[in-house]
């Protein structure tokens, strides 16, 4: 992977420690005993929308290696 692949994989380390700390908050204040129901649902769908956007940022990371790991062997081959 070249220039460009190092700074996308770098980008999206960064947004999964930021929706990480994102979450972390969340859980947090979703747990409060004195929060309102309201603000108590808000929270919970925030933890899981954010839950959500890291699964997808994490699959393409891992797709990413995995293509790098390809682009590998089939150089070693040809």
């Amino acid at each position: 992977m070249g220039v460009e692949g190092d700074r996308t994989r770098e980008s999206r380390w960064e947004l999964l420690e930021n929706l990480n700390e994102v979450i972390e908050v969340a859980l947090v204040k979703y747990a409060k005993q004195r929060a309102s129901n309201r603000d108590r649902q808000a929270w919970g769908r925030l933890v899981v929308a954010a839950v959500g956007e890291f699964g997808k940022i994490l699959r393409d990371v891992d797709l990413d290696e995995i293509r790098s790991r390809l682009e590998r062997l089939e150089a070693g081959r040809g």
